[in-house]
């Protein structure tokens, strides 16, 4: 598992970004996800109804990378910035 620190994106084009060492290399990197105005709106905590979280999953159902990850718990469990993230290594 890698810990990852999730917060907001300060470019304007992302709504959040992800700092963290990626387990295969070893090296620090940063991911970037969801759009900017659309920060903090995920998931049914985020005021999305329960069809558009199924309907999030139906599209997204074969992204394995970390970044496709984190946007899944975003949508699960609402917003994670602020927060730590533990991302599978089979993710990398």
């Amino acid at each position: 598992m890698a810990l990852f620190k999730v917060m907001a994106a300060k470019d304007g084009k992302h709504a959040w970004k992800a700092d963290g060492v990626n387990p295969k290399t070893g090296r620090e990197i940063t991911l970037k996800g969801g759009e900017a105005k659309h920060r903090g709106k995920w998931g049914t905590q985020g005021g999305k109804s329960e069809g558009q979280v199924k309907s999030y999953f139906a599209r997204h159902a074969g992204n394995d990378s970390p970044k496709g990850y984190i946007n899944d718990l975003n949508w699960r469990l609402g917003s994670r910035i602020g927060k730590t993230v533990n991302i599978p290594n089979s993710r990398f």
